[in-house]
């Protein structure tokens, strides 16, 4: 199988397997949202905000490194994976032990620290999935990551469903991601030893590496999440629940969308490794083009078309008490464009071993990103919280762009993502135009813009015979 293929493949795979854990997800965030209310989400977001410090934290770059490490020519995979899996696995518990006993320091309601301490768990089950899904990616075996994710949704919706029933309150819904997030880690879990012979590697020497080739890596992801993170906490912390509640809505909405960009990227990481490591600038320069074209269809006419379905959504999502949420959504899918493609290029800063110029990066821009959220959140709550992110998520993409071309001389093809605004576009003109109920204009938009995005060439019948159809 061609490598084009290979990886459209892989990512099919996962993206059918996204398309159905995407909806079960924003049927889970609909459900929860209208049963807590406002407030109740609020608090609710403020618990996954409040753990997700720590699940960054305990990232410390394994990820990413890992995928490269185990890229690497005569690599003993099950060794490495395993040293890595230990490390990810065992700081983990360490980072999220204290956890459920420091949130008592903070002035959150008793409901709001009860829920930390049943919710840590669950990035037990987070912290190991992200490395299975590496294994998996460098596998080129996405469907085992499917089947486990799908698995781990359907038992998180009808925990939810059963919490919603019995009345369990904001507990029985923070229960319910616990079990689903066990479930998924789970089950991959089983799957992964099927495919190496695993065990728990504590190989302090390769440990000891491993700090020392990550803590860039690891620092950069603690300053990420300073600028991606505490605009919640901020929030949590000086405005009531039912405003957090209503800028935590759309916020689950970005999040669950932009698990696509870091699965795409994992995808190519190993290709870019590979392909800079042989010196080969011509096949890197195409890969780079083609993968930020996929991440530029996808980013480009979300944003877009959020624009103009944005309070629609939300209000689908969580009912009216959630309208003004639509707004926020606005704003935020802007954000989410700039994840997608700053993530290719943040995985690509790693594939060249550029991550200390990247860290930099990071500092700058949430040093400066919190002092705007401690000024201007406590005065201008969700709208600061929301431009802000924009602002620092667009500044971050724009400078991993800078990285990776000036230390690699690849060039990018405007002329295609040029393409795509305009297609976009015009997908744009017709939603503000035809102003169609949500069920109408999703899919009309979605034919109006893959119309355009053939008319203009963006995608052409050589390029998808290029990808789809399979080489002699």
């Amino acid at each position: 199988m061609s490598l084009a293929r290979s990886i459209f493949t892989n990512t099919a795979i996962h993206a059918i397997g996204k398309v159905i854990s995407t909806a079960i997800g924003l049927a889970v965030v609909a459900m929860v949202a209208r049963y807590l209310k406002p407030e109740g989400f609020g608090e609710y977001s403020t618990v996954a905000a409040y753990l997700q410090i720590f699940g960054i934290v305990l990232d410390m770059g394994l990820y990413v490194l890992a995928l490269r490490e185990i890229s690497k020519p005569g690599a003993d995979i099950a060794k490495t994976f395993s040293s890595f899996f230990t490390l990810r696995l065992f700081s983990a518990i360490l980072i999220l032990l204290p956890a459920p006993f420091i949130v008592w320091l903070f002035p959150y309601s008793a409901a709001v620290k009860i829920g930390t301490a049943i919710t840590a768990i669950s990035y037990i089950g987070i912290a190991s999935m992200q490395m299975l899904t590496m294994f998996f990616q460098y596998k080129m075996a996405m469907t085992r990551v499917v089947i486990a994710e799908t698995l781990g949704r359907i038992i998180l919706l009808i925990s939810v469903l059963a919490g919603i029933s019995l009345n369990t309150g904001l507990h029985g819904m923070l229960a319910a991601v616990t079990i689903g997030s066990l479930v998924n880690a789970g089950t991959a879990f089983f799957f992964m030893t099927r495919q190496i012979a695993f065990r728990l590697n504590f190989d302090f020497a390769h440990w000891k590496y491993i700090l020392k080739e990550t803590w860039p890596i690891g620092l950069s992801i603690f300053f990420n999440l300073i600028y991606y993170k505490m605009d919640t906490v901020i929030l949590s912390l000086s405005w009531p629940s039912s405003v957090v509640g209503l800028y935590g809505a759309p916020y689950k909405v970005l999040e669950v969308l932009i698990t696509f960009p870091a699965m795409f990227a994992g995808l190519m990481t190993p290709h870019f490794v590979k392909t800079y490591a042989e010196g080969n600038a011509e096949r890197f320069e195409k890969l780079l083009s083609r993968a930020l074209e996929v991440m530029a269809m996808i980013a480009i006419p979300m944003a877009i078309g959020t624009l103009f379905l944005g309070k629609d959504i939300m209000v689908l999502v969580g009912g009216q008490d959630f309208a003004e949420s639509g707004n926020i959504l606005k704003i935020l899918m802007f954000a989410a464009a700039a994840i997608f493609i700053g993530n290719l290029f943040a995985n690509t800063v790693v594939a060249i071993g550029k991550q200390k110029k990247m860290l930099w990066v990071y500092i700058v821009v949430a040093i400066i990103s919190l002092g705007l959220y401690l000024y201007f959140i406590p005065k201008y709550s969700y709208w600061a919280a929301s431009i802000l992110t924009v602002a620092s998520e667009t500044i971050v993409m724009c400078l991993g762009i800078y990285i990776v071309l000036s230390n690699t001389r690849a060039r990018i093809n405007l002329k295609g993502i040029l393409k795509i605004i305009i297609s976009a576009g015009v997908m744009g003109l017709f939603l503000h135009l035809a102003k169609l109920p949500l069920i109408l204009a999703i899919p009309a938009g979605a034919i109006i813009y893959g119309s355009m995005l053939i008319l203009t060439k963006a995608v052409t019948i050589l390029t998808l015979k290029e990808i789809l159809v399979k080489p002699n």
